[in-house]
């Protein structure tokens, strides 16, 4: 197989994982738009949390969020909390999120305990959230509330699912720039 064979046969790949995800993940990343529009708008707070290998996606959402758009947006707080600044026993998210104030996004490949304490800590503050990634043993699904998203990733190697999570955390900051601004109504 020479180089260009094995670079189409990734693309064709990747085409057909969106192709077979479009229907199960297009859904719970319109609803997560929506959830994310109506907390800036409001002038709520987002709070995004990494689980371990999701780091550098998570600052690059954030910084999409941030300076990514088009266009002007409203001023809101975004911040992301990486792994290794949770400890697992959930501070700062205890002190920082308030009942009501904030949605909590949590990113991973697998449940971590950083995963884990920052949904124990948005449950008990009431926070919505949103959880993209990978739970093959439903700890995390099965404890969200009837307002939550679950944007369940399918099983992958973690590149594979680091590719799609990037193109989902693209789509959802293109789709709530669009909300934004009322081009989705």
């Amino acid at each position: 197989m020479d180089l260009i064979e094995a670079l189409s046969d990734r693309f064709a790949f990747q085409q057909s994982l969106y192709r077979e995800t479009v229907d199960a993940l297009a859904p719970p990343l319109a609803a997560a738009a929506e959830i994310l529009a109506q907390t800036v708008l409001s002038g709520h707070r987002l709070w995004i949390v990494s689980g371990p290998g999701t780091h550098y996606l998570a600052a690059h959402f954030t910084e999409r969020l941030w300076y990514g758009l088009e266009r002007e947006r409203p001023p809101f707080a975004a911040v992301h909390l990486p792994a290794a600044t949770t400890p697992p026993h959930g501070q700062p998210l205890d002190v920082l999120a308030q009942p009501g104030d904030c949605v909590m996004i949590l990113l991973g490949h697998e449940p971590s305990e950083t995963i884990r304490a920052a949904m124990r800590t948005a449950l008990e503050a009431g926070s919505p959230l949103i959880v993209i990634g990978h739970d093959p043993d439903e700890h995390i699904w099965s404890q969200l509330r009837g307002g939550d998203v679950p944007v369940a990733l399918p099983e992958l190697p973690p590149a594979q699912q680091d590719e799609l999570l990037l193109f989902l955390l693209n789509a959802l900051t293109e789709t709530w720039e669009q909300l934004l601004f009322g081009e989705l109504v």
